[in-house]
């Protein structure tokens, strides 16, 4: 029991100086990176505006980061923007080949491993609007007073912004491409990876120990069971603890920020609107009072729906709804009409309604299969 007290001990020490050691040279790592370089965005007949660019972008600034000089407009090739959501990371990996750039390939990754970053790291993310689909790419190079440093090309110039780091965790999936000049920094990154990784997983190896200690030390003892027992139930308390700090009050927590849980609310708002029965739609889809409003893309509206219904696509602008339902009382009646697996373009529609004023909207989730299908 003693030596296995001893080595829990070391274990956590051993961990903490490690971590901070690791987190204190990557704070004062790359912070000032790219904020003089120019990016040669050049006006070109053959460049396509349409197409994001934000992956060949990253590698530019990652490349200017390492004090590599490349012309921005030779990177925008259709090898390396192989569709119209942009780059993929086989794609960005095939440039950065061609640049004589290393890379490594990350996944899995979690939002404190960001702190053992010395060499940029390209994430891949999804936009702030948007936090169900993850087509973009960010570059980030370090961590400054628990904000992320992150970098993207406006006009002529990048531009440095520092996010929360929560806010970025939220905005990221976990995969990464790190680009680098030496191996040192590879190995510092999976080194700091790892260390945490290890020691979780030691700690509770540590733990385990210590449950047949007590089972042996104890064997000659009938309440041993209660022992142990007693023990489990202090370490299962013990993490639950840890993990609200982690993720509830830790300054840097997805949940201690207050824009974190509003995007997060906004997400899945659509689960929480009142639901009405297909026996109300079809009382008030002739009423009045009520708009019903199909949030299906067009050719499906145009090959059925329920009758008075508008069509209102996840596709369509602000603006565009805004002409729609000009005219229409703020208190009146709304019902979204959707299908069950379009519950994603459900939430688009019904943020563009919300931001316009309506307050009384429903939702019809059975959509117009079950309409179709029983209520003539």
């Amino acid at each position: 029991m003693k030596n296995t007290a001893v080595l829990l001990i070391l274990t956590f020490v051993v961990v903490t100086i490690t971590l901070s050691t690791y987190q204190s040279r990557a704070n004062s790592g790359s912070v000032e990176l790219l904020q003089t370089k120019q990016v040669a965005l050049q006006d070109r007949e053959d460049l396509n505006p349409t197409v994001p660019y934000c992956g060949v972008q990253a590698v530019y600034l990652a490349a200017s980061a390492l004090n590599k000089e490349i012309d921005f407009v030779q990177m925008v090739q259709p090898q390396y923007i192989g569709s119209k959501r942009g780059s993929s990371l086989s794609e960005l990996r095939s440039l950065c080949d061609d640049l004589q750039l290393r890379t490594t390939a990350f996944s899995g990754l979690t939002a404190n491993a960001l702190y053992g970053v010395t060499s940029p790291l390209i994430l891949h993310t999804s936009l702030q609007e948007d936090l169900r689909e993850y087509d973009h790419w960010t570059l980030f190079t370090g961590i400054k007073d628990g904000n992320a440093i992150t970098w993207k090309v406006v006009g002529s110039r990048s531009v440095c912004e520092e996010v929360p780091l929560a806010d970025l965790a939220t905005q990221w999936d976990g995969n990464a491409l790190m680009v680098f000049d030496d191996y040192g920094s590879l190995a510092f990154f999976t080194i700091y990876v790892w260390t945490e990784r290890i020691a979780l997983m030691g700690i509770a190896v540590v733990f385990l120990a210590v449950l047949v200690n007590i089972n042996l030390v104890f064997r000659h003892y009938d309440n041993r069971i209660y022992i142990c027992v007693g023990l489990f139930v202090i370490l299962f308390v013990s993490g639950i603890t840890c993990i609200v700090h982690s993720h509830v009050l830790y300054p840097g927590s997805f949940l201690a920020n207050g824009n974190t849980v509003k995007k997060i609310q906004e997400g899945n708002i659509i689960g929480f609107l009142p639901k009405v029965s297909l026996e109300t739609v079809k009382k008030s889809h002739k009423s009045k009072n009520t708009i019903i409003v199909d949030a299906r893309i067009e050719h499906q509206y145009r090959q059925g729906h329920i009758e008075n219904s508008i069509n209102i696509p996840y596709t369509m602008s602000l603006d565009e709804t805004d002409t729609v339902l000009t005219g229409t009382p703020k208190d009146i009646t709304i019902i979204i009409v959707y299908e069950p697996l379009g519950c994603s373009r459900a939430i688009d529609v019904f943020q563009r309604i919300k931001k316009l004023g309506f307050t009384n909207i429903y939702r019809f989730e059975d959509g117009w299969r079950k309409w179709e299908r029983e209520a003539k």
